[in-house]
Formats: structure tokens, C-alpha cells, sequence
């Protein structure tokens, strides 16, 4: 098993750091390249997620990814407790409201939990892995 986890501010630009992040870790973890791009892009949803919907001031979100048993766990925990919520719409010009629609996608299951301690939430997703690291989907 191999496990990473950090913290970060909650502002935008700690999304970026978020991604470099995940990616040099998984590449550390010898992940396959379509492994590491779909863990990267559901990393930076949910990591946005946490900055815009999520952000309590003064609260830190974690990020933690867990390769155990042929899967990624992806988990992002912020301090707000409402739990996320797929956006229902089917405008092709709105530019936001895809995230969980993508992490939906590429994920084999997602959901969220109450958060760390009992604060705020943690919505997580499982990705899984062939022999090689790469996704099975």
C-alpha cells in the first residue's frame, strides 16, 4: 500500500500545487500514464470543489491518495458539511458545473462522508488499475 496526503490553503491557486502533487506522486508510484491523467483530473475537480464550494475561512483543506488492492482511493476533505451535489444541468454554454459529472465518469464509485474529526465532509472516488497502472475503465 502506498499512501500520500497534504494539506493546503484554501484558495485557488493551491489547485495547481495540488496537481504537480498527485502527478509527481503517482509517477513515484510507477502509475501507467492513463492512470495518472484521470487521478490528476479528479484530483483538480475535487480539489476545486473544496476552494469554491467547500472553503471555510481560515480552514485548510487535505487531499489523500491511497493505491491499495489494484485501485487509486482518491479523498478531499474540507470543513464545509454539505455534501456535494451533481449539477442537473444540460447547458452546453455554462462553463462550470461539470466537475462531479467528470469525476462521475471516470471514477468506478464516488460519494462523500463526514469529514475528519466529524468536520466538514470528505468526498472521495475509486479509480481502478490494471497490473501495468493503468485505468480499467
Amino acid at each position: 500500500m502506498h499512501r500520500w496526503s497534504m494539506r493546503y490553503t484554501s484558495v485557488r491557486g493551491s489547485v495547481p500545487d495540488v496537481r504537480a502533487e498527485v502527478t509527481q506522486t503517482l509517477h513515484s508510484w510507477c502509475c501507467g500514464s492513463q492512470t495518472v491523467s484521470d487521478a490528476v483530473l479528479i484530483t483538480n475537480e475535487l480539489a476545486a470543489n473544496a476552494v469554491c464550494h467547500g472553503h471555510v475561512r481560515g480552514r485548510f483543506f487535505e487531499v489523500t491518495v491511497t493505491r491499495e488492492a489494484g485501485e487509486l482511493v482518491i479523498e478531499v476533505s474540507d470543513a464545509h458539511p454539505e455534501p456535494p451535489r451533481l449539477n442537473e444541468t444540460d447547458d452546453d454554454t455554462d462553463e462550470g458545473g461539470r466537475g462531479l459529472r467528470i469525476v462521475e465518469m471516470l471514477s468506478t464509485k464516488w460519494g462523500s462522508r463526514e469529514g475528519p474529526g466529524g468536520i466538514g465532509k470528505t468526498v472521495w472516488a475509486r479509480l481502478p488499475m490494471t497490473a501495468e497502472g493503468h485505468a480499467t475503465l
